[in-house]
C-alpha cells in the first residue's frame, strides 16, 4: 500500500519519517495522494532535477518500478499519476531512461492526461427481474 512506499522512501529522503508520523497524528492515517502531492512530490522534482544521473536517482526509480509492479491500486496511482505526472519535462526526460518498461509505459499514457478532468464513471442501474411463474406462463 502507498504508506508501505512512502516507509521505503524514508531511505532516500529520511525527513520523510517526521512527516509520515505528523501526518498519522494530525489525521489519524496517512492520507496517500495528498501526502504524496504535498511532501513527497517536491522531495522527488528536487532530486531529479538537480542529480537525475545519480546512484540515488537510480535508487529511486528502481524503488518505484518495483513499487509500481507489486502494489496496489492506490501505489500505482500515486506513483504514476501523482509523483511522475507531477514532475516538470525536464525532469522526467532525464530519469525516463532509467524507469523500468513496465512503469515506463504506464507513465507515458498517464502523462497524455496532464491537465484534462476525468469524470468518475457513472454507476449502471441495477436491471431488475421478476421471475416468472409456472401459472404466468400458462396465460
Amino acid at each position: 500500500d502507498p504508506v508501505f512506499f512512502y516507509n521505503r522512501l524514508v531511505g532516500i529522503f529520511p525527513e520523510l519519517r517526521d512527516e509520515i508520523s505528523r501526518e498519522k497524528i494530525e489525521y489519524g492515517q496517512v492520507r496517500p495522494f495528498s501526502f504524496a502531492k504535498e511532501k513527497v512530490l517536491p522531495k522527488i522534482s528536487g532530486l531529479v532535477s538537480a542529480y537525475p544521473d545519480s546512484d540515488v536517482c537510480k535508487k529511486l526509480c528502481s524503488l518505484m518500478g518495483d513499487m509500481y509492479q507489486n502494489g496496489d491500486l492506490d501505489t500505482r496511482s500515486v506513483v504514476t499519476i501523482v509523483l511522475l505526472n507531477g514532475l516538470d519535462d525536464s525532469a522526467f526526460a532525464g530519469i525516463e531512461n532509467q524507469l523500468s518498461d513496465e512503469l515506463k509505459t504506464a507513465a507515458a499514457a498517464a502523462r497524455k492526461l496532464r491537465g484534462k478532468k476525468i469524470k468518475p464513471e457513472k454507476k449502471k442501474k441495477p436491471r431488475k427481474f421478476t421471475a416468472a411463474t409456472l401459472n404466468d406462463m400458462r396465460k
